[in-house]
């Protein structure tokens, strides 16, 4: 029905679909619209796992429900488009020089880019990621679309939202680099990296591992052994490493701890070796001991602790065991996680697939959007007729409602209308920009 049509709701959807990168539109209709950029895809491959676009070039509406990207390649053949997706990401990995790597999240920033996300303004337009939190109805969902990015890059587009997206929706919120990587980490906090041991730093004067005051990490990461890492080297700095120990064999097993100023080996609920209590803390000299245990094979959770207060920092851990010397713990024997995670996949690029894949990006139309000044060779936007092409086309997934919209929007461009008034003007920039998702202006939007 097309008196239930929405000419301004379709001069919207003109704009943000990205029509007039194909279809030129004329002099009187262009002061109706607010054209939308495609991202930059310069250095995309930095910012996006090459896996995830694959799937998102294959079939971009189910992998982002909601995307104004439409599908492609949908007149080819299975494995024709199979072959093609490649070839376009291999090209994409090839502009981008450098290719995207996981990060694993800092648990204290987690907490940190939880609160900011749920006060800066973020829910304004994607839904609360707290645990019992309810989506507002017209949410931009972020659940299973941030996932796939690079964490400094994801801190780099926060900060700077229109660096690769021109004519992104998104306003700079005027975040510091520190809010923006903490907000990065809450919103990549699911991200599971395999390596040797899980580390906690923290900084400041403590009276013993047992501090209750100090509860608290600084910082956490990863790390490949019992190493002190070179930056964090100093006074006043804990470490405290955790994993996951392989016993491929049952039986004794001694282990030699050194530290300065105090330290601790903890294997399941049993402190092993313990250099942590005050009277090693006011030495402060080299301390070391040794201690065995028994231990079944399997895995068993491996602890050592670490307090630097003031001169050199050193911390040595050996061991011996059932067939095999003193000396350090293999790496292959550790690991953060009990369970395995499955293998991290390796992009590879086969010959000819960039060359090809430059060819497909022009051929396909990809330039139109993603590229500044390449023309297109499609009718004029006001000429559209609504019919289906008979030729390959972009395929975009609206709904009956949208079609209307377009349809109805289109009628009205191809009727010369006179420009917007500026009360029109006003109220198509602040729908186009989402500014009535927090403000409202008449009968326009604003926080239910």
């Amino acid at each position: 029905d097309e008196a239930t049509a929405s000419v301004e709701a379709g001069i919207l959807l003109i704009g943000e679909l990205g029509c007039t990168s194909c279809h030129a539109s004329s002099s009187k209709g262009n002061p109706w619209l607010r054209p939308r950029q495609a991202p930059r895809l310069d250095s995309v491959a930095q910012r996006i796992d090459p896996f995830h676009l694959v799937d998102f070039i294959d079939d971009p509406a189910s992998t982002h429900p909601g995307t104004v990207m439409p599908e492609m390649l949908s007149h080819l053949k299975e494995l024709d488009r199979q072959v093609a997706v490649r070839r376009l990401v291999a090209y994409l990995v090839d502009r981008s020089k450098t290719i995207w790597q996981r990060s694993t999240p800092d648990r204290v920033a987690i907490e940190e880019g939880e609160r900011l996300y749920h006060q800066v303004g973020c829910v304004s337009c994607h839904e609360p990621l707290g645990a019992a939190a309810t989506a507002p109805a017209h949410s931009n969902r972020l659940t299973g679309r941030v996932e796939h990015w690079s964490q400094p890059q994801l801190t780099r587009f926060l900060r700077d939202p229109h660096s690769s997206r021109p004519s992104g929706r998104m306003p700079s919120l005027g975040l510091s680099h520190r809010e923006a990587d903490a907000i990065a980490h809450f919103l990549l906090r699911e991200t599971r990296i395999a390596a040797p041991l899980d580390l906690a730093l923290d900084r400041g004067h403590r009276k013993g591992l047992d501090d209750s005051t100090r509860s608290r990490p600084w910082k956490t990461t990863t790390a490949e052994g019992f190493n002190l890492p070179e930056k964090q080297r100093g006074n006043d700095v804990t470490t405290h490493f955790s994993g996951w120990l392989r016993i491929e064999q049952a039986g004794d097993y001694h282990f030699y701890l050194k530290v300065d100023d105090i330290g601790r080996l903890r294997i399941g609920e049993k402190n092993v070796i313990d250099l942590g209590g005050t009277k090693n803390y006011q030495r402060k000299k080299v301390v070391e001991s040794d201690a065995s245990i028994h231990l079944e094979a399997g895995l068993h959770r491996i602890e050592v602790s670490h307090f630097q207060w003031v001169e050199d920092a050193i911390l040595e851990l050996e061991w011996q065991g059932p067939g095999f010397d003193r000396g350090p713990i293999d790496s292959s024997l550790l690991s953060n996680f009990r369970e395995p995670l499955p293998p991290e996949l390796a992009w590879d690029l086969l010959d000819g697939d960039v060359e090809l894949g430059e060819y497909l990006y022009t051929k396909f139309g990809c330039v139109h959007c993603h590229e500044d000044n390449s023309a297109a060779d499609a009718p004029a936007l006001e000429k559209l007729a609504g019919s289906t092409p008979v030729r390959p086309h972009p395929k975009y997934t609206l709904s009956a409602h949208q079609t209307r919209d377009l349809e109805a929007a289109l009628k009205f461009l191809n009727s010369d209308p006179q420009p917007p008034g500026p009360e029109q003007r006003v109220d198509l920039t602040l729908q186009t920009f989402r500014c009535t998702a927090c403000h409202a202006r008449g009968d326009l939007g604003g926080i239910p």
